[in-house]
């Protein structure tokens, strides 16, 4: 799909997820729209807000696994200089380091 479509698709998950608070059918969306932009190989600040936005909800519901995915592509993505909420994620990362050690 291309990025127009994304973006529009980016609104209603977003809207949806708001309304319905249904995580299952969320994380697909999200999860679909971040597969479109991994083959197209889209690296910009667009793709910076759909993982931000997808890590923020995998938190929201308690879904280390999915955070720490989204966690970890936003974490390269900052390394290339791309704008986003980078303390906030960096704080995020922090207590996620916290949490899960051994």
């Amino acid at each position: 799909r291309p990025v127009e479509v994304l973006t529009k698709s980016m609104e209603l998950i977003k809207n949806d997820w708001k309304n319905k608070q249904d995580y299952v059918y969320a994380c697909e969306q999200l999860k679909s729209v971040r597969q479109d932009l991994t083959v197209q190989g889209i690296r910009d600040s667009f793709t910076v807000q759909v993982y931000e936005t997808h890590a923020r909800i995998a938190l929201e519901k308690g879904d280390r696994e999915e955070f720490n995915q989204c966690q970890t592509q936003l974490k390269a993505l900052y390394a290339e200089k791309l704008p986003g909420s980078i303390l906030e994620f960096t704080a995020y990362r922090l207590l996620y380091y916290i949490l899960t050690r051994n």
